[in-house]
């Protein structure tokens, strides 16, 4: 939390001998909408991404998911975490 936002790190290592392009999709329950982001990692490189959200007091103790979908392939990574102070 940064005040009354919830920040969201997005931490992709990847393992292959290509660049791999993921489009992330964070969603907050279905009541809330969704926050996207473009993920870009070089092969063997980590890469990050935060996602800050309002309100994001509201959200502590939900959880949300994370779906990220690989550009130009054929991996969902679809991941889910409870939201912590």
């Amino acid at each position: 939390m940064i005040g009354e936002r919830l920040r969201v790190k997005i931490e992709m290592t990847n393992h292959t001998r290509r660049n791999a392009n993921f489009d992330c999709l964070l969603f907050a329950g279905s009541d809330r909408q969704y926050e996207r982001r473009v993920l870009a990692v070089a092969p063997n490189e980590t890469a990050e991404r935060n996602i800050d959200w309002a309100e994001g007091k509201n959200l502590i103790g939900k959880r949300l998911l994370l779906r990220a979908i690989e550009q130009e392939g054929n991996r969902v990574i679809n991941y889910t975490f409870e939201v912590t102070r």
